[in-house]
């Protein structure tokens, strides 16, 4: 018995210590994000001022903003899903017991897990094939497809531990019958 509660320490250090550096690096990803849009308002202004005063729009622009936005959806999300950033439909919520919510918060994100799973692993084959066969873009600047596709596996890898780290946390809250404070939808941030 006594080795295995050593080893349920070990373990428990080593989740928490990738949790840790896990926050870390979505939190890095995140501040990134912020960069990347400082970076499209500017480019965009730019465009704007160099059409304008003297008839030349910089070319890469719209595409480039549009390979910027995918790249920030994905590297923003975790870090505003652990916070409970995103918009919520809460009628339903609001009018459940406090285990009602529970249930409903551990569905919902382990629905959320399969649905990372089965995503991540669809998009990484397509991006492996791209990567594979070498298919490039070549709109106002040549890249390659997968370079632009290798965010959305990965994203959703990263949301996919969100969805884990809920799912503990609502499966915790259900086994143990205990509510979440009124005023509170989910307590799942708090993990």
């Amino acid at each position: 018995m006594e080795a295995i509660q050593k080893i349920a320490i070990v373990g428990r250090r080593v989740i928490v210590g990738f949790m840790f550096g896990y926050d870390k690096f979505t939190s890095l990803t995140f501040y990134f994000s912020a960069f990347l849009i400082l970076f499209l308002a500017l480019s965009i202004g730019l465009n704007v001022l160099m059409r304008r005063l003297f008839d030349q729009p910089v070319d890469w622009v719209l595409d480039g903003g549009e390979y910027i936005l995918l790249y920030l959806t994905f590297l923003a999300a975790p870090r505003i899903m652990r916070e409970d950033g995103h918009v919520r439909m809460t009628l339903v919520l609001e009018r459940l017991t406090p285990h009602g919510r529970n249930i409903l918060n551990l569905t919902t994100s382990l629905v959320g897990v399969v649905i990372c799973v089965v995503v991540a692993w669809y998009t990484w084959e397509s991006t492996w094939h791209h990567y594979v066969t070498g298919g490039v873009i070549r709109e106002n600047f040549a890249m390659y497809q997968w370079q632009l596709f290798i965010i959305i596996p990965i994203g959703y890898l990263m949301l996919l531990v969100e969805y884990l780290r809920m799912s503990v946390r609502n499966a915790y809250l259900v086994l143990n019958r205990e509510g979440i404070k009124d005023g509170e939808v989910s307590a799942a941030h708090r993990y």
